[in-house]
C-alpha cells in the first residue's frame, strides 16, 4: 500500500514527507480494511491504476497503457480509463492498453482451453437467470449481471432487489 501511495504522491508532485500521514489515513480507512479482511483483489487493481497514472504523468505512455490493461483485466471499471486516454489524445497509451488487453485475453483463452468462452456464453446467462447479484461486485461477471438485471431500491435502504418485469411499462 505504501508503494501505491508513494506513486500517487510522486505523480501529483506532492512531497514524500506526507507519505506517513497519508498512509495512516489509508490504513484507518474502512474500505481498505474491508478489502484486506475479505481478501479482495482491489488493492492490486489500485496498484495497477495508480502505476498507470504515474507513468502517464511521467510521459511514459506505453507503460501507462500496459498497467491500465492489467488493471482492466482484473476488474472491469479501470477500462473506463481507456476512454479517458482516447479523449485526451494519449494515443500511445490507448494503443498499448488495447493491445495489452487483447494479448491478455488471447493468452487467457489459450491457457484456459476455451473455458473463457464457456464462462461468457454459459455461466453468465445462468447467473443472470437465477438473479444472483451482489451489488458491490464489480468483477466481469458482476458487471454483466448487474447490466442485464432490472433493479429497484428495497424500501428505504441502499439495498436493491431484482424486479421481474411484465409486459406493462412502468
Amino acid at each position: 500500500m505504501v508503494l501505491i501511495i508513494s506513486l500517487l504522491l510522486k505523480s501529483e508532485s506532492i512531497p514524500l514527507v506526507y507519505l506517513p500521514l497519508v498512509s495512516l489515513f489509508v490504513l484507518a480507512w474502512a474500505p481498505f480494511q474491508i478489502n484486506l479482511s475479505n481478501g479482495q483483489i482491489s488493492i492490486l487493481v489500485t496498484l495497477f491504476v495508480i502505476a498507470g497514472w504515474y507513468y502517464l504523468k511521467s510521459e511514459r505512455e506505453s507503460l501507462a497503457g500496459i498497467f491500465i490493461a492489467l488493471g482492466t483485466m482484473l476488474k472491469f471499471y479501470p477500462g473506463l480509463l481507456i476512454i479517458y486516454l482516447l479523449i485526451n489524445k494519449k494515443y500511445k497509451a490507448f494503443l498499448s492498453a488495447t493491445i495489452g488487453i487483447g494479448f491478455i485475453f488471447i493468452l487467457s483463452y489459450l491457457i484456459t482451453n476455451h473455458d473463457l468462452f464457456y464462462f461468457i456464453f454459459n455461466v453468465l446467462p445462468g447467473d443472470i437467470q437465477r438473479c444472483e447479484i451482489v451489488f458491490g461486485n464489480t468483477s466481469f461477471n458482476g458487471f454483466f449481471t448487474q447490466l442485464f438485471l432490472h433493479l429497484q431500491p428495497y424500501g428505504n435502504t441502499i439495498a436493491f432487489i431484482p424486479v421481474v418485469r411484465t409486459g406493462s411499462k412502468p
